[in-house]
């Protein structure tokens, strides 16, 4: 699986964008292979929003300071997947674009090169 994820997140870099639909069975091979999305795009040099709820992502972090120095820590950005897609009380979909450019914003000012994870 590690092999495929990362054949994905080379295409993605070649071609400067794309989605990636990733449903999953089991809780630790999700967290594995956000783990292994996460130190990819930080070997790229990208910084990585990842977005997750308050239960998994102590798991994911845990393994992420395992693995990486703390100045690419730094490129790793959690938002609450909660706050995210409910941003102001509601699923919508204007809504939740809205907040994501906001998010984004200051790393596309900065020509920053960013790659998302989202649960």
């Amino acid at each position: 699986m590690l092999e495929k994820i990362t054949e994905q997140t080379k295409k993605l870099q070649q071609s400067k964008g794309g989605h990636i639909f990733y449903e999953y069975q089991n809780e630790e091979s999700y967290i594995q292979n956000t783990v292994s999305y996460i130190i990819a795009g930080i070997e790229q040099e990208d910084h990585v929003i990842v977005i997750e709820n308050d239960r998994v992502y102590p798991m994911i972090e845990r393994q992420l300071q395992n693995e990486l120095r703390k100045e690419d820590l730094e490129k790793v950005h959690r938002v609450n997947n909660f706050d995210f897609y409910c941003f102001k009380g509601d699923f919508n979909s204007a809504t939740i674009i809205s907040y994501f450019k906001k998010f984004i914003g200051p790393f596309i000012d900065n020509n920053i090169s960013i790659r998302t994870c989202g649960c």
